[in-house]
C-alpha cells in the first residue's frame, strides 16, 4: 500500500462556469482548468477549514520543512502512484470486507510473491496494518458525503492545503504550487 497523506472530505465547495454549472471536473491547459486553480488559490486561502485530526501530523511537518510546495508534490506523486490500489481497496471496504478477511488476503498475497519480489517489496510495504485500514474505512464514509459529481483531486486534502496556504500570500504562487500539484498527479496517474 502506496503511503499517503490522510484524507478528509470536509470542504468540496467549488466555482461556477459562466453558465452557471459547477466545475466539477477540471483538465490542464484550458480555461476551465485556470478558472478553477485560480478560484482554489483565494478560496484556500480566505477560507478558515479546520484542520482534521488525522491530518494535522502532516501539516506540522511541513510547516517545519519543505512547506505547501513539498507538501503539494508529495501528495499528487503518493496519490497518483497508489490511486489504482486505492480505489481497489474503497471498493472492497464498499462492499463490507473486514479487516480480518482484508487482512489474510495480502498476507496470502505477500506470501506468494517470490523471494526477489519480497525482497524489492518489504512486507510492511504490502500488507497494511490495521490502523491503515481502519482509518481508510473513516475515509470511505466520509468521501460517500461528497456528491459524486465532484472530481477534484484536491478536495480530500483541502484542509492540509488551507493551512498551509495561510503562510502564502502571493495569489500566483498559491496557483502555482496548485497546477504543480494537477501536474504531478497527472503525471504520476498516468504511468
Amino acid at each position: 500500500m502506496p503511503n499517503y497523506a490522510p484524507r478528509s472530505w470536509i470542504d468540496w465547495k467549488v466555482p461556477l462556469d459562466d453558465a452557471g454549472e459547477e466545475i466539477v471536473s477540471a483538465s490542464g491547459g484550458n480555461e476551465t482548468y485556470d478558472r478553477y486553480l485560480h478560484w482554489l488559490a483565494d478560496h484556500l486561502f480566505e477560507t478558515s477549514l479546520p484542520v482534521p485530526e488525522r491530518q494535522k501530523a502532516f501539516v506540522e511537518r511541513y510547516r517545519r520543512s519543505g512547506g505547501a510546495e513539498s507538501a503539494a508534490f508529495e501528495i499528487a506523486s503518493s496519490l497518483g502512484y497508489g490511486l489504482l490500489a486505492l480505489e481497489v481497496i474503497e471498493s472492497d471496504i464498499e462492499s463490507g470486507m473486514s479487516w480480518e478477511d482484508f487482512h489474510q488476503y495480502e498476507e496470502e498475497y505477500w506470501q506468494g510473491l517470490s523471494e526477489e519480489a519480497r525482497e524489492l517489496s518489504p512486507r510492511e510495504e504490502v500488507v497494511m496494518r490495521r490502523e491503515e485500514f481502519e482509518r481508510l474505512c473513516e475515509e470511505v464514509g466520509e468521501k460517500k458525503l461528497v456528491p459524486a459529481h465532484i472530481l477534484h483531486a484536491d478536495v480530500p486534502y483541502r484542509a492540509i492545503f488551507a493551512a498551509l496556504f495561510k503562510d502564502i500570500g502571493d495569489h500566483d504562487e498559491r496557483y502555482r504550487i496548485l497546477d504543480g500539484f494537477y501536474r504531478e498527479f497527472n503525471e504520476c496517474a498516468s504511468t
